[in-house]
Order: C-alpha cells, then structure tokens, then sequence
C-alpha cells in the first residue's frame, strides 16, 4: 500500500434520519430504490439519501433501479456509486456537490 492514493474528505456535521423496514423486505435492493424514490418525491425531504449495499453488484443493481425509477419522475435527480473498485475520480465524484433541486 505503499503508493496508495489517499483521499481525504473534510468532515462535515449533518443531521441524520435513519429509516428502517419494520418488516423484512423479500428484496432489499428494490425495497430501497422505493424507498429513495418516495424520499426524491416528497417535498419535505430537503437533502441527500445515503443508501448502503454489501457489494458492488449490488450497489450496481440498486443504482440501476433508482434511475429507472426517478426517471419516471419530473425532478432532477443524481445516482452516484461508491465502492472501493471504482477509479479514484469516480470515487472523489460522490462527493461533489449536487446539481441545483
């Protein structure tokens, strides 16, 4: 690791909600690309949603129904991955500052 690359994020305090399912879901990837689909539509939700997965294929496929889902919707929205496989730019990219609304 001698010549790893080190990326340093500066902290930032936030305030969090945390959801849980009070049930189990029979697909949590679906479950939780509705959930950040109701949350994108709910005009009291002002912020950033967080969603974690196990895994990069996971991460990939939970992405992908997001998209699918939001593009159905009439906001603009911003699906960004992060996993340690991905190159260092596409890393640094999920923590840019969203676009406007």
């Amino acid at each position: 690791f001698e010549d790893a690359a080190v990326v340093r994020v500066p902290g930032r305090a936030h305030p969090v909600d945390v959801f849980y399912l009070t049930i189990a879901a029979d697909d949590y990837q679906d479950a939780a690309a509705d959930c950040c689909a109701q949350l994108h539509a709910d005009p009291t939700c002002d912020g950033d949603v967080l969603v974690f997965m196990p895994g990069q294929e996971e991460i990939a496929a939970c992405a992908a129904l997001l998209e699918e889902r939001l593009a159905e919707t009439s906001g603009p929205f911003v699906v960004v991955q992060l996993y340690a496989a991905l190159p260092r730019d596409a890393q640094l990219a999920a923590f840019k500052k969203p676009p406007p609304g």
